[in-house]
């Protein structure tokens, strides 16, 4: 049976020391920022660090013009639907999408990781190939445009 914490305080302040932070275990988060809040040089920073997202531009403008918000599910990006609808044809849940590309099972995952793995489910070929197949279909006399 999961052992099982509310955080009613929020998490413990002991935790802001890693070694005093459980090794194992699964924790649930929301967070809630509003947009004026947001620290976009620590996230840039997280992101390169953690996430293996080099590329990132290194200024507040690059790096706020390089952000997509979102804020209700309509509004979420269609790549970002893609890559969840194939994944969710492919596993039975994220754990075991991540578990999958987590090769070297050290329970981090970096984009290169993650675009390798799931590249080799054939992600990338069967976008393009529908993509192909949408752009053909269009230019065929009589043919309906692709839907988006």
């Amino acid at each position: 049976t999961p052992n099982l914490e509310p955080f009613t305080s929020g998490i413990p302040l002991s935790w802001e020391a890693f070694d005093a932070m459980p090794s194992v275990g699964v924790i649930e988060l929301t967070y809630r920022c509003s947009q004026e809040d947001v620290r976009l040089r620590g996230r840039r920073k997280l992101a390169a660090s953690v996430g293996g997202w080099n590329a990132c531009p290194d200024d507040l403008p690059g790096i706020s013009s390089a952000m997509l918000w979102w804020s209700v599910l309509d509004d979420v990006s269609q790549d970002a639907v893609r890559v969840l609808a194939f994944l969710a044809r492919h596993f039975k849940d994220l754990e075991a999408a991540f578990a999958f590309c987590d090769v070297n099972k050290d329970g981090k995952l970096n984009h290169k990781e993650f675009v390798q793995n799931v590249t080799s489910l054939g992600f990338l070929k069967k976008e393009r190939k529908t993509a192909d197949r949408s752009a053909r279909s269009s230019e065929m006399p009589g043919a309906g445009g692709a839907l988006k």
